[in-house]
């Protein structure tokens, strides 16, 4: 018979070194797994609590959220209730503990008042039957700092009798509530700093032109609720008239090509106009791209002085002219433009270096706002 390789000594001693397992340990598999996990892992023992709960039941307590809300003393009492078996490495390090033994004298010494609400919460799902319970809470470590944690409960098949053994899973999200902490405080002061701008601010997308944010300003100048203008297209702030001018305008914002637009008419709620100018940034966040504008109000008087002139300038043009100038403003080429007038394209032609002759304008988009400011575009 082949002999069996004999066990060397120092494998021997470190076998006899090994802590005999609990059942539960064993469940979890290998323990060195256990034990260098790197989550906070708990073995707890409830079943004092599981007595203490049958005994309240059999007192007449049906309710036991209703009693433990009416009696929080009893939440104390049974949260001392809980023996502590095991706790593994990652839940020293966590803790700032010295060793296992600071945990044996109870979870009071990681407990403040927000963590006896979380207790109370496991207590009822375990007592309603649930084998898992998950939320977040807070607990102190050894040196009472406080620490954000995601707090796993489970009770492992053979123990839902009993609760002798609940093991618990602790995850610290102090980072990532600290975090959000940051961001909501970030978030409301550029919020506050939106809101108290004494201009009109629209913020839209870039590709889009929907409206996403407005502050309050901006609220009065379009005669409606913030909430309202959002998810509005720019173009609705414009006469409509003029809606072809203003999306072709917005685009060249976009591109950087234009920063400031003067005498732009603006329509409100209740159909009014005003006269504002409009300076613009682009923005890029997260790879996607924003336009913020600032709507600011013109009085009325420099409105009706520059009408005034531009009128003037109107007056030199034959109504053919303000004809040829109102097709230039809706888009139209020499083509159709031709086709439209019934004339050549060469008569289009000569009629446009005419009118920009007259009016001393070099580029189409200047004499697009020109039929706006003149009124061209409203007449027929």
């Amino acid at each position: 018979m082949e002999a069996k390789p004999k066990m060397r000594k120092s494998a021997k001693n470190q076998l006899r070194n090994v802590p005999a397992l609990d059942p539960v340990e064993a469940a979890l598999g290998n323990p060195y797994f256990y034990r260098d996990a790197p989550v906070s892992i708990w073995v707890e023992d409830f079943s004092e609590v599981k007595s203490r709960c049958e005994m309240l039941k059999k007192q007449g307590v049906r309710d036991l959220r209703t009693y433990l809300a009416q009696h929080p003393e009893e939440v104390v009492s049974l949260a001392g209730k809980v023996k502590i078996i095991d706790v593994n490495n990652a839940t020293l390090r966590l803790y700032q503990a010295r060793s296992k033994k600071d945990f044996f004298k109870g979870l009071k010494q990681i407990f403040g008042k927000a963590s006896y609400e979380t207790f109370k919460e496991g207590l009822i799902a375990l007592a309603e039957g649930r084998r898992e319970f998950t939320r977040e809470g807070v607990n102190l470590t050894m040196k009472k700092e406080g620490l954000n944690v995601l707090l796993q409960w489970f009770v492992p098949v053979d123990y839902e009798n009993t609760w002798s053994r609940v093991l618990v899973f602790i995850s610290d999200i102090t980072a990532l509530r600290t975090g959000q902490r940051e961001l909501l405080y970030s978030e409301e002061k550029y919020r506050r700093l939106f809101e108290s701008i004494n201009e009109a601010v629209f913020l839209a997308d870039a590709e889009s032109g929907v409206i996403l944010a407005a502050n309050r300003k901006a609220g009065e100048l379009i005669g409606l609720p913030c909430g309202d203008i959002v998810g509005m297209h720019f173009s609705q702030f414009h006469p409509a008239d003029q809606a072809a001018f203003h999306k072709a305008r917005f685009q060249k914002h976009v591109q950087g090509e234009v920063t400031v637009s003067d005498d732009v008419e603006i329509c409100s709620a209740d159909g009014e106009r005003s006269p504002v100018s409009i300076l613009s940034s682009n923005l890029t966040i997260g790879g996607k791209k924003y336009i913020s504008a600032i709507f600011r109000q013109q009085p009325r008087k420099d409105l009706a002085a520059r009408t005034t002139r531009t009128n003037a300038y109107a007056a030199m043009l034959s109504p053919r002219e303000c004809e040829i100038v109102r097709s230039i403003a809706a888009g139209l080429n020499n083509h159709q433009m031709a086709k439209k007038h019934a004339i050549g394209e060469t008569t289009v032609k000569t009629h446009r270096t005419r009118i920009m002759k007259k009016l001393k304008l070099h580029k189409t988009a200047e004499l697009v706002l020109f039929a706006i400011k003149s009124g061209l575009l409203g007449e027929k």
